[in-house]
């Protein structure tokens, strides 16, 4: 099977940089061919991960500031429409060069679902992964620039993962919260 990861930052140091090398490597390692979209430019590919840095320019947008090595890391509400345009249009266009996966999972509220949904145009399901800093620390606190994004990734994906109570917890609090239906003995998740 082909997946394709969408992560968008460095694969070391803490949580979703080790949480995405660690998946990576452990479906490689089930036969599983992955491509994984990212901004590391130094990491060695597992055998079966084909590593892809788009090219972004200098600025890596982020949740919270911090030092970035060969980058100008700016918080997302910093960013200026253009440089938040460019930064989503590169990384759609690395997407799009890719073949079709059979699968697909976005990493962080904003901005990877919306780079795969626009960058495979319907072209295979994706899951969200939901990380708590892009929801605390640019979601929820800029709701009005932000959530529009985060809705438009999420409303195509085929499901949505949390990591934590809290997580899952605080979407609960927000306007994407997820109506619950059933039907053929299924929960269905409709987001708002």
């Amino acid at each position: 099977m082909r997946i394709l990861i969408f992560h968008g930052y460095l694969l070391r140091g803490t949580g979703s940089n080790i949480y995405n090398a660690n998946l990576a490597r452990t479906l490689a390692g089930l036969g599983h061919e992955v491509d994984l979209f990212c901004q590391d430019r130094t990491v060695h590919e597992p055998e079966g991960v084909t590593i892809h840095v788009p090219d972004i320019g200098r600025v890596l947008p982020v949740y919270v500031a911090d030092r970035y090595e060969g980058f100008d890391a700016l918080p997302f509400p910093e960013l200026d429409e253009a440089a938040l345009g460019r930064y989503l249009d590169a990384n759609v266009a690395a997407v799009r060069s890719v073949p079709r996966p059979d699968i697909a999972l976005a990493n962080h509220l904003v901005m990877g679902p919306v780079i795969v949904a626009r960058g495979l145009e319907g072209r295979a399901p994706y899951a969200v992964k939901v990380h708590g800093s892009a929801l605390e620390y640019t979601v929820r606190p800029h709701r009005e620039r932000f959530l529009p994004y985060a809705l438009e990734g999420i409303r195509g994906a085929s499901g949505v993962l949390v990591g934590s109570r809290h997580t899952a917890a605080c979407g609960k609090c927000s306007p994407m919260s997820p109506r619950s239906r059933r039907g053929r003995g299924l929960v269905r998740r409709e987001w708002t």
